[in-house]
């Protein structure tokens, strides 16, 4: 079986829109909806498609709201060994097929940690920047003054079907259960940003073994950008989680091998 999440926080226009969610929920599928600020129109669609949905009238951060997910599927479902739990924006267009074509090489790889290829316009031109290096401090630094990021990885360089790279953008996360568990799902005191570089540099450490990254499977991000403009809540949650992360990895200000 394969588990979704989908964290809400407002975002049923954008649901609604695209509307990928219906498509997933069949045989094979669960897909579960976290609304974490009580849409009534969001619970009506989640009824409507037979979407998995939970609300309870608490505010949480991305990685605490996946991890609420999980507990949910956990109790709700017997999680058996070669099941998967995805981690998926709402934002996100990505066909059934291409799930299970992704969790069906992850599971031939004995990759426990997986992630497909994610562009930003539906011709698939335009590549979203959404697998890198673990960063340093002065990554981050030199990204936020513009400067070129040294740590994002060129998909058009990428010419196997497949690459082992350091983290993914949390976008798009495709577990195995039981690595999920075993690393006791994100770190919630990352209320959002950092919480996807945090959990791959665990998983990692962990399980000494990188994101699989497939770049045949596609889908399409139409994500925002909130957290560049200086002094909104985004760009403070951004910078708090940047500094965390650098304090619990110690990467200053040079790059180093593990």
């Amino acid at each position: 079986m394969i588990y979704i999440s989908v964290v809400s926080h407002g975002h049923f226009d954008v649901i609604n829109r695209i509307n990928t969610l219906p498509s997933l929920a069949f045989n094979g599928i669960k897909v579960l909806v976290v609304d974490n600020i009580g849409e009534v129109a969001l619970k009506l669609y989640c009824e409507k498609y037979n979407l998995c949905y939970f609300f309870d009238g608490k505010r949480r951060g991305f990685g605490a709201n996946n991890n609420l997910a999980f507990d949910y599927f956990s109790d709700k479902f017997d999680l058996g060994s070669e099941d998967s739990f995805i981690c998926l924006n709402p934002d996100i267009i990505v066909s059934a097929d291409s799930i299970f074509r992704l969790v069906y090489f992850s599971q031939e790889s004995k990759s426990k940690l997986s992630t497909l290829n994610l562009y930003l316009d539906d011709n698939y031109e335009d590549c979203d920047q959404c697998i890198r290096k673990f960063p340093t401090f002065s990554d981050f630094f030199y990204s936020f003054i513009g400067y070129k990021n040294d740590y994002i990885i060129n998909k058009n360089d990428i010419l196997d079907s497949k690459l082992y790279v350091d983290w993914c953008a949390g976008s798009f996360l495709c577990f195995n259960v039981n690595a999920y568990e075993d690393l006791k799902g994100f770190d919630e005191r990352y209320f959002m940003y950092c919480e996807d570089i945090d959990i791959c540099y665990r998983f990692y450490k962990k399980f000494n073994e990188k994101v699989l990254f497939f770049k045949d499977i596609k889908g399409i991000h139409l994500r925002g950008l909130e957290n560049r403009k200086v002094f909104s809540r985004h760009f403070y949650w951004h910078l708090k989680s940047i500094i965390r992360f650098v304090m619990m990895s110690r990467r200053f200000f040079k790059r180093t091998l593990f």
